[in-house]
């Protein structure tokens, strides 16, 4: 069960390592979505692989009645799960007499919930990596089977953590196959008092408070680099951020701009300073700064619009927020 990019390596794995003992009956995925100009059903990642790897899709809307039944008549022994996008109730949990197994995207207690890679580069980690546990009915707070662990370089960004995390899932799946088979397992429990929480991300959050400091901040830019992107606002207006550098041993009054030139936008943080390379007006387009500049009033000594920005990790569960877009 997944909807993410980020289960493909484990995906075309099971198929095609592990043949001989493993029957994948189905995969289970998100609905197809309408998107593009002409708004038409688009098949999404794992759906697509699935077809070429000649396997049985299946896109309920939500697990229900049927779909429990479907899995009881095809001798369900297990059911894998990674970033598939629906809560999964106490009855299903129960179905699978192997159980149901989780690879979360972080080194569990840390970083439960919605976005664990954003949290991970957002706090700056230097490892992080993925979880193989058991699901329970509380989020991402079952027993750790194993984990494995992936370094984090300072200038990684979503799309490249993800893409080591989908490979760091397959090596973890081998060592554990036999004993995952053999119901010989050692599970250890979370220590809840280590755990750290994540949550939904909204376009709000793309905009950046200029009184942290500009470590803190330039962490949040890789974090939300793909989506929602960072941005600042100037006299009510967003200006979205293409490509920032963080600059140390500068200092100034936070979110003044300390210089407007060729070189880029440099503005005062709490500690330290960014720089911006590229900037983009609404309706416009993506462009360095020094094409900007020529179309729009952004001086040296403006002071950019104060916002405060929600963490994106916390020590206790968020409250529930939709996603805004």
């Amino acid at each position: 069960m997944g909807s993410d990019p980020i289960v493909l390596p484990l995906l075309r794995s099971l198929k095609e390592d592990f043949s001989g003992s493993v029957d994948l009956r189905a995969v289970y995925t998100q609905p197809d979505k309408r998107s593009g100009r002409g708004m038409r059903l688009q098949e999404g990642p794992v759906k697509q692989l699935a077809l070429e790897l000649g396997v049985p899709v299946r896109q309920p809307e939500c697990m229900n009645e049927n779909e429990y039944r479907w899995l009881q008549e095809n001798e369900c022994q297990l059911i894998l799960v990674m970033a598939y996008g629906q809560i999964l109730k106490q009855a299903l949990l129960d179905l699978p007499s192997h159980g149901i197994l989780n690879f979360h995207a972080s080194i569990l207690p840390a970083y439960r919930g919605a976005s664990p890679l954003e949290g991970a580069i957002s706090e700056g980690c230097d490892e992080t990596g993925v979880t193989l546990m058991q699901i329970i009915r509380e989020l991402d707070a079952g027993p750790i089977l194993d984990v494995e662990k992936i370094p984090v370089c300072g200038s990684l960004c979503r799309s490249a953590l993800a893409d080591a995390l989908s490979h760091a899932c397959v090596p973890l799946l081998k060592r554990n196959i036999d004993g995952i088979a053999s119901k010989a397992l050692s599970f250890v429990p979370q220590n809840r008092d280590e755990a750290t929480f994540t949550r939904i991300l909204t376009k709000q959050d793309s905009l950046l408070d200029f009184r942290q400091s500009a470590q803190k901040l330039y962490n949040r830019y890789r974090a939300l680099k793909e989506w929602p992107g960072s941005a600042f606002e100037y006299r009510g207006e967003r200006i979205r951020i293409g490509e920032l550098k963080f600059v140390s041993n500068v200092s100034g009054t936070p979110g003044t701009v300390l210089s407007a030139d060729n070189s880029g936008l440099l503005v005062a943080c709490g500690e330290d300073a960014l720089l911006c390379l590229q900037l983009q007006r609404p309706g416009g387009r993506m462009m360095p700064v020094a094409d900007f500049l020529r179309g729009y009033s952004l001086d040296q000594g403006a002071v950019l619009d104060q916002v405060d920005m929600i963490p994106l990790v916390a020590s206790k569960p968020f409250p529930y927020r939709k996603r805004n877009g």
